[in-house]
């Protein structure tokens, strides 16, 4: 008799299983959430999917592309041995801190510019998500910023990292139904190697992650001032750019940077110029009505500038009139950021960028 009843309850919890995952794993596909309609700027941090500062992503298989050993589909139900079981994708582990509960993955199609796939999480407790441990332990990294895009369809999603004094950096999630972009920043000095995204409501949940991030910058203990410009590839004499024109501004340092919102002429500023070479003079440029060799472009000082946290990035509009007598050619958009020297920086030498622009007649 117990042998009849322990095959019979081993048979239904099968079949619960079964029906749990074939269900769930339906349900997904039909209503498998799309990135491409998201705006995929973040507002600070980091840009995991469109970054002008094109610092590298330490976390293998971040964006969840390549398939892990155990295929597309993976579950586990009850205590995680040690080491944990791979998940879905390659390269990253699951985590289950309630012995027992219920926890699966899946790789499934994505339309986000990161690859074609991301990862579903399904879990019946809290604490159940993917961990990847991007270095070895005794080594880890202390200024950094970590970031993830995720989709809630419940529970609370938190990613973070963890030194050896527990978890040292992490961010929550605000929206259930719609992408979000998670991130935080560190500037610390207990050593991080350990990356996770986990579920937080006792009561289980479920959530799509997809291009995970973990950008190590180097320490100081001053601000560090960094300008880039997304710029197209043509314009014409006499036109005004500005709109197609975007100014990025981002404190790599290790202390605030103050603009001019909040400190006035001391804070920095960043100035738009038209050159024939990648090179800019330090200073303020001068605004010049006519063609003239790293003129200031109409509208093209920002001069109303918002502080920089350490990591913090800001987006600004610009004008940036070309001159109408430009002569047709191959010429440098620059920018200089804080050109009046306010702020006093680890580094004083990487405050412009060029980018090569075609003028038309």
């Amino acid at each position: 008799m117990q042998k009849m009843l322990k095959t019979l309850l081993l048979t239904t919890l099968a079949l619960l299983m079964t029906g749990l995952v074939a269900t769930t794993f339906a349900v997904a596909q039909d209503d498998e959430p799309k990135r491409e309609a998201q705006t995929l700027v973040a507002p600070n941090c980091v840009m995991p999917d469109d970054d002008p500062f094109l610092y590298p992503n330490i976390l293998k298989n971040p964006s969840y592309n390549t398939v892990g050993p155990n295929g597309i589909q993976t579950s586990w139900l009850g205590p995680l041995p040690a080491p944990p079981p791979p998940s879905a994708a390659a390269q990253w582990d699951m985590h289950n801190s309630n012995a027992g509960d219920y926890i699966g993955t899946w790789m499934l199609p994505s339309n986000g510019p990161q690859g074609p796939r991301m990862l579903r999480v399904l879990t019946r407790g809290n604490e159940g998500g993917v961990t990847q441990r991007f270095l070895p332990d005794g080594e880890g990294v202390t200024h950094f910023m970590i970031a993830a895009w995720v989709f809630v369809v419940r529970g609370n999603v938190m990613i973070g990292t963890n030194d050896e004094n527990g978890v040292s950096s992490a961010a929550f999630s605000t929206k259930v139904g719609e992408w979000e972009l998670l991130r935080a920043c560190r500037n610390g000095d207990s050593k991080s190697n350990f990356f996770f995204a986990v579920n937080q409501d006792p009561k289980g949940g479920e959530f799509y992650i997809d291009a995970a991030t973990v950008v190590v910058l180097p320490l100081t203990q001053k601000p560090d001032l960094i300008v880039r410009l997304a710029t197209p590839n043509v314009a014409q004499a006499g036109t005004d750019i500005g709109p197609l024109v975007k100014v990025y501004a981002r404190n790599d340092g290790g202390a605030l940077a103050e603009g001019t919102a909040s400190a006035g002429v001391n804070g920095y500023m960043i100035d738009v110029m038209l050159s024939k070479d990648a090179f800019v003079p330090p200073g303020f440029a001068v605004f010049s009505p006519n063609f003239a060799e790293d003129a200031l472009l109409q509208g093209g000082r920002i001069s109303i500038t918002q502080d920089l946290l350490p990591l913090q990035l800001k987006l600004y509009a610009t004008g940036a009139m070309i001159p109408a007598d430009t002569p047709a050619g191959n010429y440098f958009l620059c920018g200089r950021i804080d050109p009046g020297n306010k702020i006093a920086e680890s580094n004083e030498a990487n405050n412009f960028v060029c980018n090569a622009i075609k003028i038309v007649k």
